[in-house]
């Protein structure tokens, strides 16, 4: 009788162990399945953000470049519909300062909302991948801040009544920067914009494989 209460005893103990090392195992389990569901979930999400602030990285830089191009026919006739009503005052004395900011205004317009746009992907992507991994995106976002006030400057420049000749020969820094030589577009300027690009392009592109 004594042999067999501790046979009992023993399977009981052994039963409970048996149960522990299942919880244990189940637990194991599922907390490595969290995990890579975690990783899987981290790696899908720096995946889709990478993609977005490169679309938006290239779509500022083409802008950017187009912008700095010269006013084209369509452009200016387009211009001088919307300012004959809008500077109706100034277009006698101001006619091409008023062309030319109507039309870099609209130009901008498509800068900005691409800016505004890469502004909100880059605040995420400072919250997953760290500000360090995110400084160089920055870059094109201040060279097209650059360009714009450059634009602003030219435009006080013409309304201030300044003569071109003045201008072209005491300004060449800021008509350097909102102009390009469409036989010869890659100036300094440009390849400022080209390097920005290229140092985002290799920080983010490591993001893009899964």
């Amino acid at each position: 009788m004594g042999l067999f209460q501790n046979t009992k005893i023993i399977l009981e103990y052994l039963k409970d162990i048996f149960t522990i090392l299942s919880l244990l195992i189940a637990s194991g389990v599922a907390l490595a399945g969290l995990f890579i569901w975690k990783r899987q979930l981290h790696g899908t999400q720096s995946y889709e953000l990478a993609k977005k602030i490169l679309k938006s990285v290239f779509s500022i830089r083409d802008y950017l470049k187009q912008a700095r191009y010269p006013i084209t026919d369509m452009e200016e006739d387009l211009a001088s519909q919307i300012i004959e009503t809008k500077y109706k005052d100034e277009l006698e004395i101001f006619y091409e300062g008023c062309i030319f900011r109507e039309v870099l205004g609209m130009r901008w317009k498509k800068i900005e909302e691409e800016l505004r746009v890469l502004e909100i992907e880059t605040f995420e992507a400072e919250a997953i991948w760290g500000k360090e991994k995110c400084l160089s995106i920055y870059a094109i976002s201040n060279l097209a801040k650059a360009f714009n006030g450059n634009v602003d400057a030219y435009i006080h420049l013409i309304f201030s009544g300044i003569s071109h000749e003045i201008i072209h020969k005491d300004f060449k820094p800021i008509l350097d920067i909102i102009f390009c030589n469409p036989a010869h577009p890659n100036d300094n300027f440009e390849e400022e914009i080209n390097s920005a690009v290229i140092a985002i392009s290799k920080d983010v592109r490591p993001y893009l494989i899964k």
